[in-house]
């Protein structure tokens, strides 16, 4: 039987102008998921609350069997995600202090994604930070 690595119950969020009802999600190991519906249902709300960029009002959020949050870190630390709305120029790279950016004038210069992507969305998500030992 495959692990489940996402177990999400009762997440919601409540905005001035909109709700997302109590929500749950399973997602098997290997599997592909798609969230379909219409403009407004609330799917980029949903991935935004299971990610913690946007703060759920309730429910709770398990991946990899670990909540997340309490191990917010160490979850991102082994996860991707990529928004199909942003934008991140080749001469984009962080700067030596996390959570600060700066464009690189050097040409031709080639930063990897994968440090601004983790970094952005650790610095994004939560001012709590976790040790890898709480998370065991």
């Amino acid at each position: 039987m495959e692990q489940t690595i996402l177990n999400a119950a009762g997440v919601e969020k409540r905005y001035k102008t909109f709700t997302l009802k109590p929500t749950d999600l399973a997602v098997p190991g290997g599997c592909i998921v798609g969230l379909i519906g219409e403009n407004g249902a609330g799917k980029s709300t949903l991935i935004k609350s299971l990610l913690n960029i946007a703060r759920r009002d309730g429910g709770t959020v398990e991946v990899f069997g670990k909540d997340l949050d309490s191990c917010e870190r160490e979850i991102k630390e082994d996860i991707g995600v990529v928004f199909g709305d942003q934008y991140f120029p080749m001469n984009f790279a962080p700067a030596t202090r996390r959570g600060s950016w700066r464009a690189s004038t050097e040409t031709g210069t080639r930063h990897s994604l994968r440090p601004i992507l983790r970094d952005s969305a650790w610095t994004a998500a939560s001012p709590s930070r976790t040790t890898p030992a709480e998370c065991g």
